[in-house]
């Protein structure tokens, strides 16, 4: 390995022999020692080092700082200070050379070789980023293509040096302006919309006119990306290349195209020549085809432009009497229109006209009309048109939500059932990915689905079956879906396209929970039933014996105080048994007109007086009645009452409130329409954690540490007893909410407004 060779440029003896000696041992090599700046100079000349050990405060005429902006600025040598005077206003000077290091003497050795790598390193990174920048602006200004750069507000930071053959511009000129400013008008907001799409990183080439400095619109290709730093994207880096004779070529084909699709559809129904006269008349040079004898007519009856008119539907006239000022200054013209055949009937017909300009007459003489009858073609497009309204209305007007894509990926449909379900409009999804508004997880794993069509696009994958999974709406709100993605194919290989159905089962599946956990309840009551039923005969049987025992037990005999513990415990027993048995059977309620508002108020305040929580209720006057069991009501609010008292062990508020809810097919609750008295229980407690609210009312489960887990598994047997339902809404930190809809007696005002509206 060659040894890097050092300069030392100190005016102390002793000290630049002591640095070359501890220079030998660290493994440099010393190229040679100056006293003073000018010699340093020479010395660097003749023996270029790697680098420089520089005193700062020499005797010589020229100083250290001097002599290192020569050896650094000039040569590109890299400069390392050495000074015993560490005042600010030195080392300001000395920084202002930008050296690769400052050292303050007295130096160890360990501080030297880690200041020599670093400079002899840094110079080496320098040496090869301005190798590598001259390299690249040399081929940046060698290609034809231009390169440029624009931030996001779109004023040009860079463009290379090929613009001026597109624009007739110099970069100078450019540099600074905004984009826009050199776009053909007509283009400009398909280029805004565009360069929107290109800062969000949906980037793809397209192409677009310019304005050159002549006023000469010329053509460019342009594809770029995003600039990106730790702010985010700042701006566009791209190419820019001409296309003005791939264009031009393009044009001259479609024109030689088009000339050879209307000679190819002269030769159809019926072609005819007429020679134009200087007063306006015409002479029929020729006719060919059988068109005007299918339609019922003679030659000589259609033998004017005026009686041409005749035949042709009112509302057409207009389109041929618009073409005549075009043909008589040369243009073809081509007229689409309906026409009457001589039984009456309507025909659609394609009528192209040629005119033949004289250059001595200064005026057209001839005009060349190819007629073709595109009856059938026109009722195909109107029978597809009809279609197309058909499947709109469909779309629009079906329940599922329908999203499809084209073969980028971005979205082109989203029907009103997707807006609904996901929260976003058309007009904000459209262009978009839907990985960009569609956030679903795996109904099973809760896994995230990261893209529905990539492999479909790419066809990789075929069409998927219907699957479950969660959606997150645009507003937060959790919805289960079923969903399924198919291609939509053409003529080739790969998909153009694909669309997603998608449907909002989450009333369905609110629907299904509750049968499930009715049915679950229904078949754990009944076992619950049949064993309190037989338990509660056997405590009768024992508290009986209990009862006898007592009668020969001594009061003040210690068996006593055992045989009144056991009939504590079998009462305790015989209360749990008849919570099995309503929990079974609900009590078969026997109902009653009941004003609950009242019920509420006694029952809530009786069961939480002294408990230090606070009630607050809110009935209004006119709530009305319900046909319901007392003493079950009762049951029903005073569990409710100590579940919310239980939830705030350090005290807060419940919150009892009611209304009347009206509820109509298509609810999602699992009760029939109807009217509803609402009641709603409140408390500000800990909430229940989202993994165990669908639990709450499963017997035997409490998140508490006491009680026997029946007391909402019995709130819910009764309610549903009752016609009614129960729902749950909680959040952990907040409190929980109990909605308790129970059918509401109908009033005579209510019957009466019924009647009406029937």
């Amino acid at each position: 390995m060659t040894r890097k060779r050092i300069l030392i440029v100190e005016d102390e003896t002793l000290i630049a022999a002591d640095l070359a000696g501890r220079l030998e041992k660290l493994g440099y090599e010393v190229s040679g020692i100056a006293t003073g700046g000018a010699e340093a100079l020479s010395t660097a000349a003749e023996n270029p080092p790697d680098a420089v050990l520089m005193d700062i405060t020499l005797s010589d005429e020229m100083n250290g700082i001097d002599a290192a902006a020569e050896l650094h600025g000039r040569r590109g040598i890299p400069v390392i200070y050495l000074t015993a005077h560490a005042d600010i206003p030195t080392l300001t000077r000395a920084r202002e050379t930008e050296p690769h290091g400052i050292l303050l003497k007295p130096i160890r050795d360990i501080d030297l070789m880690s200041a020599l790598e670093t400079a002899i390193q840094r110079h080496s990174l320098e040496v090869r980023l301005r190798a590598s920048e001259e390299k690249y602006r040399r081929m940046v200004e060698g290609i034809s293509d231009v390169i440029y750069e624009v931030g996001a507000e779109g004023t040009i930071s860079y463009i290379s040096p090929a613009i001026t053959a597109i624009l007739g511009y110099s970069p100078e000129e450019i540099t600074g302006e905004n984009f826009l400013r050199f776009f053909h008008q007509e283009d400009l907001a398909r280029l805004k919309v565009d360069f929107d799409r290109s800062l969000a990183g949906n980037t793809r080439p397209d192409d677009y006119r310019v304005i050159a400095r002549d006023g000469s619109i010329r053509w460019v290709r342009i594809f770029d990306t995003p600039v990106r730093t730790e702010e985010g994207v700042i701006g566009l880096r791209g190419v820019l290349t001409d296309i003005t004779d791939i264009m031009d070529a393009r044009e001259s084909m479609r024109r030689s195209e088009e000339r050879y699709r209307v000679l190819s559809e002269i030769s159809t129904d019926a072609a005819s020549s007429l020679r134009l006269n200087p007063d306006g008349g015409f002479e029929r040079e020729w006719s060919a085809g059988r068109f005007i004898e299918t339609m019922g007519y003679a030659l000589d009856r259609l033998d004017s432009f005026e009686k041409w008119l005749t035949i042709v539907h009112p509302d057409d006239i207009h389109l041929f009497k618009n073409a005549l000022p075009g043909l008589m200054q040369g243009n073809v013209k081509t007229v689409e229109a309906r026409v009457y055949a001589a039984d009456g009937s309507l025909k659609w017909i394609r009528d192209t006209v040629f005119p033949y300009w004289d250059e001595k007459e200064g005026r057209v003489v001839r005009l060349v009309s190819a007629v073709q009858d595109i009856t059938a073609r026109k009722e195909a497009e109107q029978s597809l048109e009809d279609e197309k309204l058909r499947l709109a209305t469909t779309i629009r007007d079906i329940a599922d939500g329908i999203i499809t894509v084209d073969r980028e990926g971005s979205i082109t449909l989203f029907n009103p059932a997707a807006e609904a379900i996901t929260g976003w409009s058309f007009g904000e999804a459209v262009g978009k990915s839907p990985a960009d508004i569609l956030r679903l997880y795996q109904a099973e794993t809760e896994e995230v689905i990261p893209d529905l069509f990539e492999g479909l696009l790419e066809g990789k994958e075929g069409n998927a079956a219907l699957r479950r999974a969660r959606l997150v709406a645009r507003d937060g709100a959790e919805k289960q879906i079923e969903f399924s993605t198919t291609a939509l194919h053409e003529r080739f290989d790969l998909p153009a396209g694909a669309v997603l159905v998608m449907r909002d089962i989450t009333g369905r599946m609110k629907l299904e929970n509750e049968l499930q956990k009715a049915r679950k309840l229904e078949s754990v009551g009944e076992l619950a039933g049949g064993i309190a039923h037989d338990f509660n005969n056997m405590l009768t049987t024992v508290l009986g014996n209990v009862s006898l025992a007592k009668m020969h037990t001594e009061e003040q005999a210690e068996a006593r105080r055992y045989l009144e513990n056991a009939e504590r415990a079998i009462a305790q027993a015989r209360e749990l048994t008849q919570q099995l048995l309503t929990f079974a059977r609900g009590g078969e309620p026997i109902k009653e007109r009941i004003n609950i508002a009242g019920l509420v108020h006694e029952a809530a305040s009786i069961c939480l007086d002294g408990r230090g929580v606070l009630c607050e209720f809110d009935m209004p006057d006119d709530l009305g009645d319900i046909m319901a069991d007392r003493g079950q009501m009762r049951q029903v609010i005073q569990n409710l009452a100590i579940n919310a008292e239980q939830a705030m062990p350090e005290g807060g508020k419940v919150r009892f409130s009611a209304t009347r809810a009206v509820i109509g097919p298509g609810s999602g609750l699992p009760i029939p329409s109807g009217e509803y008295i609402l009641l709603i229980v409140e408390d500000s407690g800990v909430g229940i954690p989202k993994t165990l609210r669908e639990r709450v009312f499963d017997p035997y489960f409490s998140t508490k540490q006491k009680g026997s887990g029946l007391g909402l598994s019995i709130v819910y047997s009764i309610v549903k007893k009752h016609g009614g339902t129960i729902l749950l809404d909680s959040e952990v930190g907040a409190g929980t909410r109990f909605h308790v809809y129970l059918p509401a007696l109908i009033s005579e005002e209510s019957n009466e407004r019924r009647k009406a509206r029937r």
